[in-house]
């Protein structure tokens, strides 16, 4: 007689099996592999959409293009592959064709991710003399497959003759230079280059925000789809271990775009993007009935400080609020400037006649040490530089200067990784300037 527990124990295993059947089958893989093929042509469709990089962003734009491209590619040679499968099991050979051209366009996939992410970090960026070995050996390669992809579009066309002369042959080679590529894609091109992005992003002279955008293309996309290719490679063409990889790649690619594009990707956004509404107003209330108390600048320092706290989570003892003594009168009677204050007078002093930095202030309105130290890695622009090494000088995320008769009278700092984790949105950025 059947327990209770029986019942329930046979319940799940008979869910779970049903589960494996489904993720198991050919539609379902056929389903994933065409959810893969239309996320990255989503992508690639934004990619061409949006304005056209310039400068230094233009060559990690173009050899992401060429990535997403022929990763495309591969989805489409498994949709093939499971379309055979479950349709016309007589197109063996053309679904063999699109495999081996899926191989040919994989090591040009591999070879572009490296010059995509050397391209991304290095500012001078050029193909030089010590890439060209590792170019010859993906051509040979791609050359190879190519080979393959012919003779087996021509076995396809005549049957008859290449099943005697050239398919036994074609397999053999093939499995051969398969390993020997997966090899040479693992171990030479992304697990050294990998490392090597790693070490760059503990590099202190790289922009936050680019380390930021490292991090995810190593830990969210490169080693996760090199160890997915590795699985794949060791258990062979198992319907259910492609399935679990298809479902993460597809998390994974997801979470990753959606990631880097709010990360100003190619400096598409002039600031980084915000995913959520915060709600600002609630608290601009308070600091407006706080503001008409205001007696001395005591007070006024301490309301900017909660403000700021409520409102962009950081800690009220990393913003400092200051009042420019604009008279020889008022110094005289107020004490010495503190060391912060004398390295901002200077620099507003110094700078006074600077037409292009005075009109970027005025602009800008928030300057922002993350945006600024982006900006300048790919592009290039002196009054910026200059705004960028002052924020580093005062040790600064955050600079607002506060007009009164286009002379600033004021200003609030907010000192720098004062909220480490997370960058200053342009949503936040927005309610600073109303502010």
């Amino acid at each position: 007689m059947m327990t209770i527990f029986d019942v329930i124990l046979n319940f799940f295993i008979h869910n779970i099996l049903l589960l494996v059947s489904l993720l198991s089958s050919p539609l379902f893989l056929l389903s994933l592999e065409m959810g893969l093929l239309l996320l990255k042509v989503i992508f690639i469709s934004h990619l061409l959409q949006q304005k056209r990089p310039s400068g230094q962003s233009k060559k990690p734009w173009l050899f992401l293009l060429i990535v997403l491209g022929a990763t495309a590619f591969s989805n489409v040679a498994w949709i093939m592959r499971f379309t055979q499968d479950l349709l016309a099991p007589s197109m063996l050979h053309l679904t063999n064709t699109f495999a081996s051209l899926a191989w040919a366009t994989n090591i040009i996939e591999y070879q572009a991710f490296v010059f995509f992410i050397h391209s991304l970090i290095k500012k001078d960026f050029r193909l030089r003399w010590y890439y060209i070995p590792f170019i010859i050996v993906s051509v040979v390669f791609s050359c190879f497959f190519l080979f393959f992809a012919l003779t087996e579009f021509c076995h396809f066309l005549n049957p008859s003759f290449f099943t005697n002369y050239v398919s036994p042959f074609n397999k053999i080679l093939c499995a051969k230079y398969y390993k020997i590529e997966w090899f040479y894609n693992t171990f030479i091109l992304i697990l050294p280059n990998t490392f090597w992005a790693f070490l760059k992003i503990r590099n202190k002279q790289v922009p936050r925000i680019l380390k930021k955008q490292l991090s995810i293309f190593v830990f969210f996309l490169i080693t996760p789809y090199a160890i997915i290719n590795a699985v794949n490679f060791i258990t062979g063409l198992n319907n259910l271990i492609n399935s679990l990889t298809s479902l993460l790649s597809i998390y994974l690619l997801f979470f990753s775009i959606n990631k880097l594009l709010r990360l100003r990707l190619f400096n598409y956004q002039p600031q980084v993007q915000s995913n959520k509404r915060i709600l600002f107003i609630d608290h601009f209330k308070k600091f407006l009935e706080q503001l008409s108390n205001v007696t001395n600048t005591n007070e006024l320092g301490h309301i900017v400080q909660t403000f700021f706290h409520n409102s962009f989570k950081i800690p009220p003892n990393r913003i400092s609020f200051y009042e420019r003594k604009l008279s020889t009168l008022e110094f005289s009677h107020e004490k010495a400037l503190s060391l912060v204050e004398s390295w901002v007078e200077n620099f507003l002093v110094q700078h006074a006649t600077n037409n292009n930095l005075n009109l970027m202030l005025k602009k800008e309105q928030v300057m922002i040490t993350d945006e600024l130290a982006f900006s300048n890695f790919y592009e290039k622009n002196s009054a910026a530089s200059t705004i960028q090494q002052f924020l580093e000088t005062i040790n600064a995320d955050i600079f607002i200067p506060i007009y009164e008769k286009n002379i600033i009278c004021s200003y609030v700092i907010v000192e720098r990784n004062a909220r480490p984790k997370e960058f200053y949105s342009d949503v936040e950025r927005d309610e600073m300037v109303l502010f």
